[in-house]
């Protein structure tokens, strides 16, 4: 049986990280009418965000138009609290951080909604926060990445720019700065 419940006690990283991820997602998928009752919970405002983050994540990985049909504004506020409540358990599922900064497969499906995603993500481009880990386990060294550098990778690859994020601080607060100009004149 698929339910809320027995989704959210899974979570992602059973479904999606643990070694034997694949044979855990195709015995959900393997359930009489899963494919129905998946985009059901996607869609059900009532139930918990978690468990509508895994079933969208279960439908893309079976299904990967999924988020084609599915798009718009709904997803895009469904991605971007996944992030914000940490739904992956891991920073490196939405971005990599190291001698390159790139999209992992989370932030890729960000990219989808594209303007939806824009005005959501520029809420975060003043947020000094640090992301849940520190490359370098030094809190305040230069490798801290925060939310605002996050948010700055996502912009500029939703608006066709697929540099790398500069590892200094000095130019990612000089990036973030730019973004936040592009972000008020551009936002929807």
């Amino acid at each position: 049986m698929i339910d809320c419940r027995s989704l959210c006690e899974k979570g992602y990283n059973y479904l999606f990280r643990y070694p034997d991820r694949e044979e855990h997602v195709l015995a959900i998928w393997d359930l009489p009418n899963a494919a129905i009752i998946l985009e059901e919970l996607v869609y059900d405002k009532e139930a918990e965000d978690l468990c509508r983050f895994l079933a969208a994540e279960i439908l893309l990985h079976q299904h990967s138009d999924f988020i084609m049909r599915a798009g718009g504004e709904e997803m895009a506020k469904l991605y971007f609290k996944a992030f914000l409540n940490n739904f992956s358990t891991q920073v490196s599922d939405w971005a990599f951080y190291g001698g390159k900064t790139a999209l992992e497969s989370l932030g890729k499906r960000v990219l989808i909604f594209g303007d939806q995603s824009l005005k959501l993500w520029s809420t975060l481009l003043s947020d000094e926060r640090p992301l849940p880990f520190n490359f370098l386990d030094e809190p305040d060294s230069s490798a801290s990445y925060r939310y605002a550098d996050l948010a700055a990778l996502i912009i500029n690859h939703l608006r066709g720019d697929f540099s790398d994020l500069p590892y200094p601080l000095k130019e990612r607060n000089q990036l973030i700065t730019a973004m936040k100009k592009i972000c008020q004149t551009e936002t929807p």
